[in-house]
């Protein structure tokens, strides 16, 4: 059941029951087992789930302790890598190690970090997980945008300041260049930003 509920790769993997000795009564009719309560695809440490064993309407949950030891490649920082700097490559490196009590889930390949953003200052040796990075927003703070305003078959734009980061769908404020006025806008495309409702340009 847990090989099965998993994605680290099997052989770095290494399950340990803690109480093997569990006994439950089991009535002399058929069963069907069932397991649940593995929440994540990534478990390692302790972890309990149950064995639930079913005979007609009577059901019996059977806590299942287990400790799970995980060696495997992960992502780290083969450099200092500044905040707010792009991924690339050069940065990265795939290093064996005991994740068994790392606090977080890491990155087991390379590709997922590439071209992402970090958001603090990464030394040497650093696990990569995915409170290290971030996307590269659609709009950074300081870009230049075109505010476009639909009404119909009218259609207005003007030029503006993010004041802001952030991606498509996210709001933002910016600011009008030519007012100066301060508004709510909603990123709809790269260097493209509508006013929320309300707004005026």
């Amino acid at each position: 059941f847990i090989r099965n509920n998993m994605r680290w790769p099997q052989k770095d993997v290494k399950i340990f029951l803690k109480n093997p000795d569990k006994k439950w009564k089991c009535y002399k009719k058929e069963f069907n087992i069932t397991f649940d309560g593995i929440k994540t695809p990534f478990p390692k440490g302790n972890i309990q789930f149950f064995m639930k064993i079913i005979q007609g309407k009577k059901i019996q949950s059977i806590p299942v302790l287990c400790n799970i030891k995980v060696y495997t490649p992960v992502v780290s920082a083969a450099e200092q890598i500044p905040r707010n700097v792009k991924i690339e490559e050069r940065h990265l490196r795939l290093v064996p190690m005991d994740i068994t009590n790392f606090k977080y889930t890491p990155f087991t390949s390379i590709s997922p970090v590439l071209g992402n953003i970090t958001v603090k200052t990464l030394s040497p040796g650093t696990i990569i997980h995915m409170r290290c990075i971030k996307p590269v927003p659609d709009i950074s703070r300081g870009d230049r945008v075109n505010i476009v305003l639909q009404r119909g078959r009218i259609k207005l734009s003007v030029s503006g300041r993010a004041r802001e980061e952030g991606k498509m769908g996210d709001s933002i404020w910016v600011e009008n260049i030519q007012s100066h006025k301060l508004m709510k806008v909603i990123i709809i495309g790269k260097g493209l930003v509508s006013p929320v409702k309300g707004e005026s340009i």
